[in-house]
């Protein structure tokens, strides 16, 4: 099955200085929904420390 929805339209992209609270905050976001995210991060080992940490 297609997906009728552009993908381009559901990517958001965020930056900000390191230490600025990125990732508290989208992992609340993602915590607090019921939708599907896919979270990207530059190593296997960020993602790894920042799953436990949440």
């Amino acid at each position: 099955m297609i997906n009728p929805t552009p993908i381009y339209n559901k990517l958001k992209y965020v930056s900000a200085e390191c230490g600025s609270g990125k990732t508290t905050s989208i992992c609340n976001i993602i915590n607090d929904s019921t939708e599907r995210y896919i979270l990207v991060q530059n190593t296997q080992e960020l993602i790894k420390k920042d799953c436990k940490a949440t």
